[in-house]
Order: C-alpha cells, then sequence, then structure tokens
C-alpha cells in the first residue's frame, strides 16, 4: 500500500505539476544546415550555387515555424572560418561543439553538377544528396536524393553565351544559370526533408500515464553511482512516468552502479528538473551532473541515514 500511494504521490508531482511548464518549453529542435563538400566532384561549399541551395532550405524551414541557426554566427568566435573540402568527421565534430544554443540535428547537403557538351546543345542536370543526424545520439533521422530534371530524358539547356570560347565553359555564366535551378532543386528538397523531419516529431505519452508531449525522440544515458539496487528500484517508478517517455533499457549494473538507455521526447531541461523532483522525493541525497545527453546522479553519503529516513516516513506517502 506504501509503495502504491508513492506511486499516486510521483503521478500528481510530474503530470498536473509541469503541465504549465510543458507548453512553456518549446518542442521544436534546434537545426543546423552544413554544406558537404568533401567529395571532389561536388561543388565547393562556398560557391554561390551552395549557397542559394543553402538559403533556400533555411527559407523553407523557417516558414515551418523550425528554429534554424547559422553556422558562422555560432562558430566565428571558436573555429577557423572558411574551410572548404571538410571531411564528415569534421563537421560532426563541429556540430557536437556548439553548446550556445545545443544542436539537436544537422541537415547535410552536398551538390553535383552535370555539364554534358554535345555538338548541337550543352545540357545540364543537377543533383543533392543528404541525411539528417541526431546531434546527441548520433540516430540517422532520414536520407534523400534529389535531381533536376526529375526524368532521365528530361535537360537542361546552357545558354550559348555560357561558352564564349567556344570550348571552355564560363564560370561565372555557370553559376549564375545553376544558382538559379539551384533555387528550385532547394524548394523541393526542403519539403522532403522537412516531411521526414516531422515524422519524428512524436506524440506521446509517458508509459500511458503521463501527459502526451510532441517532441523529438532522443536517447540519454542515465548514470546512477553509489546507490543501492533498492535505490535504483524506486528511481526506475518514476522514470517511466516522466512525460514523454518511451522506453529504457539497463546498460550497466551492478549493486552500487547502474546505467540506462533513456529514450524520450522529453525536452533537457524539463528531464533535468524531474530527476532533481525524483532525488528530493525519494529524499536521497545526491549531486547531478549533465554533459550532453548523460546525465550522473551520484550519491552524496552513506545510504544508511537517508534508508532510516526513508522506512520513517512511509506512512506520509
Amino acid at each position: 500500500m506504501n509503495r502504491l500511494y508513492l506511486v499516486f504521490g510521483a503521478l500528481a508531482v510530474f503530470l498536473f505539476g509541469q503541465t504549465g511548464l510543458a507548453v512553456a518549453e518549446g518542442k521544436n529542435p534546434t537545426i543546423l544546415i552544413m554544406a558537404e563538400d568533401g567529395d571532389k566532384e561536388s561543388i565547393p561549399r562556398k560557391s554561390r550555387i551552395s549557397t542559394r541551395i543553402l538559403n533556400e532550405i533555411v527559407t523553407q524551414f523557417d516558414s515551418r515555424g523550425y528554429d534554424v541557426y547559422d553556422e558562422t554566427a555560432l562558430t566565428v568566435g571558436t573555429h577557423v572560418q572558411g574551410r572548404s573540402r571538410r571531411t564528415d568527421a569534421e563537421l560532426v565534430d563541429v556540430a557536437k561543439s556548439i553548446q550556445r544554443p545545443p544542436i539537436d540535428i544537422v541537415i547535410f547537403f552536398e551538390v553535383f553538377a552535370n555539364v554534358t557538351r554535345k555538338t548541337y546543345q550543352n545540357e545540364l542536370r543537377l543533383r543533392t544528396v543528404g541525411r539528417l543526424l541526431s546531434v546527441a545520439d548520433g540516430r540517422r533521422l532520414g536520407n534523400w536524393e534529389a535531381k533536376l530534371p526529375e526524368h532521365r530524358d528530361q535537360v537542361w539547356l546552357l545558354p550559348n553565351r555560357c561558352f564564349p570560347a567556344g570550348e571552355r565553359i564560363s564560370r561565372n555564366c555557370l553559376l549564375e544559370v545553376v544558382g538559379d535551378d539551384a533555387r528550385i532543386l532547394a524548394q523541393e528538397v526542403g519539403a522532403i526533408i522537412s516531411e521526414k523531419l516531422e515524422t519524428h516529431l512524436q506524440t506521446v505519452g509517458g508509459g500511458g500515464q503521463a501527459e502526451k508531449e510532441e517532441g523529438l525522440k532522443r536517447g540519454f544515458n542515465l548514470v546512477f553511482d553509489g546507490f543501492t539496487s533498492r535505490d535504483y528500484r524506486d528511481m526506475e517508478e518514476y522514470l517511466v512516468i516522466f512525460s514523454g517517455y518511451i522506453n529504457h533499457r539497463p546498460t550497466r549494473s551492478s549493486h552500487l552502479h547502474h546505467e540506462v538507455w533513456y529514450e524520450s521526447t522529453i525536452a533537457t531541461r524539463k528531464l533535468e528538473r524531474n530527476l532533481h523532483k525524483m532525488m528530493e522525493l525519494l529524499k536521497l541525497p545526491y549531486v547531478l551532473k549533465f554533459s550532453g545527453n548523460s546525465y550522473t546522479i551520484k550519491a552524496k553519503n552513506l545510504r544508511n541515514e537517508a534508508g532510516a529516513s526513508r522506512s520513517g516516513k512511509k506512512n506520509k506517502w
């Protein structure tokens, strides 16, 4: 019966006490769009073509209410600017290093332009490939490929003025013409990406009991250090009723150390508040540290005193 009071008390705190806060916190993820050009056949990220595509994708997401951040503005004081032909590892490392604000999702895109010269006409085809990446846990949220013209038997023709010397193509002319067509391609890409992203903005309820909450599914590493197995079982009853809860599974466990992979749509700030409230309700002295997607709760002192305190006040739950 005492355990039942504990669960009902937890539900009252986590369901009714935080409903207003859940609405106040934005559910939209923070987004960073990065142009890839590691493939030497791709168009460099500093070209006007790449810039037009990036700007159009930003416009598409901004019109849908997403928070899109500029890479240069966030890294101008901490990273070397103007680098091109960056590796995939460098791009991911840059995205993970940004903490103000923390980036939830990175949109990578790469652009390829193919010019085919014939004796009677000059043909152009554009293709862009990319992917969505969840920065915190490294999950791929989707890939895409878009091309213009869409059909193999269709082509875009470059004007003769792009070949003033007969053979060599005018770079400025190519950038201007391809840039105009790239904007059309970017509109299609923006629509494709937003649809993929919206499929990951789930509506879930905490184990069928907590309030329904819409947001991006995230993975968190929760570490409980210095707590007994009994302490952890008490904590676990709270973890499954947090709003946004999807699933959890132990990744490491011993008598005084427990690690859990926790999946939820809950906002990081709200998860931190919930963990603090959970520990206060359980009356377990603790220290909580947070970095990235990892939360570490460490026992502050021996459990004897805290255990006696809990056992003597069970009737108050």
